[in-house]
């Protein structure tokens, strides 16, 4: 695990603010549930319309780091998919926004310092601040959708959840080999042993590689969940 002094700190109060949270909202009412979950989605299109202005006004120029092709960035089409959008829209978004968050919160667990810095300095600055902060609302959006049980699977989801992941990945492709900027580990991957295979058969392959595991261990575990809500779902109505 690779966590600094001050994630020790945190990453546990924000993981207990964020349970107590999500476990209290499954006593509100449906309507004030999806408002806050609405109200959460807005929130973080402001903090990022900041950071966008922040950006557009930096006296060293515009970060290309800022746009949004890095993986965290999918949760503002995920979740806006969900709360805003209707039919398979709305259940691809709460196919997505199931097992994205599992993803991040994994990511952020036992590498916090990949997913959001250091964060000693988060009251320093607001780019600080936002990476932290973005990442803890993300996971509070899906700590409430997973305690307020509202995905169910449903038949194809894994084929438009194929197709938004390849389009989403196609863009963010072209937007790190045409900007050299890391977007998602594209240009040089995360993980130790995709690197290698990078390094080894070159980046055509590994992108294969690398999007084959991603959506290949989502549908793995989207499957798998499947399987156990109808066991569950059976069992309630036995």
């Amino acid at each position: 695990m690779n966590w600094t002094a001050s994630h020790y700190i945190t990453i546990p109060v924000a993981y207990a603010v964020i349970l107590a949270l999500a476990v209290f909202s499954r006593r509100w009412k449906p309507s004030i549930q999806l408002w806050v979950l609405r109200s959460l989605v807005i929130l973080l299109y402001v903090g990022e319309f900041i950071k966008q202005i922040l950006g557009l006004t930096n006296e060293n120029g515009y970060p290309l780091n800022y746009l949004p092709f890095h993986f965290s960035s999918t949760f503002y089409f995920c979740f806006s998919f969900y709360v805003f959008g209707k039919g398979r829209l709305r259940q691809l978004g709460a196919c997505a926004t199931f097992v994205s968050g599992f993803f991040l919160f994994g990511t952020m667990t036992v590498n916090p310092y990949a997913v959001v810095g250091d964060t000693y300095d988060i009251f320093t600055a607001y780019i600080r601040g936002h990476s932290y902060f973005y990442h803890v609302f993300v996971l509070l959006f899906w700590a409430m959708f997973l305690a307020q049980e509202r995905y169910r699977p449903a038949r194809g989801e894994l084929g438009w959840f194929a197709l938004y992941l390849f389009t989403w990945a196609t863009a963010a492709v072209i937007a790190a080999y045409s900007l050299q900027i890391n977007y998602t580990g594209i240009l040089v991957s995360y993980i130790p042993l995709l690197e290698e295979v990078r390094k080894a058969a070159g980046d055509a392959v590994y992108l294969l590689v690398y999007g084959g595991l991603a959506y290949g261990i989502s549908a793995l575990f989207l499957w798998l969940y499947a399987l156990l809500r109808k066991r569950l779902d059976a069992r309630s109505a036995a």
